[in-house]
């Protein structure tokens, strides 16, 4: 069981919850902000596959061979 570090309660305090749940909600604002951001730049890059026949003809007119 966890036990809150001041007062040795079991329960934390009103303010301890909120504080947990602001850094949570800033993680996860964080990291789909983070994803967002990666798949605009590679959508900008041109390395971000569209769509599979775009892939094959990419592939067909450089002559490498698909995975």
């Amino acid at each position: 069981m966890i036990v809150c570090m001041r007062r040795g309660s079991p329960w934390p305090t009103v303010k301890e919850v909120a504080m947990w749940y602001f850094s949570w909600i800033l993680g996860i604002g964080v990291a789909l902000g983070f994803g967002i951001i990666n798949a605009m730049w590679l959508e900008a890059s041109g390395t971000f596959p569209l769509d599979a026949k775009a892939r094959d003809a990419a592939r067909s007119a450089t002559g490498s061979p698909g995975t």
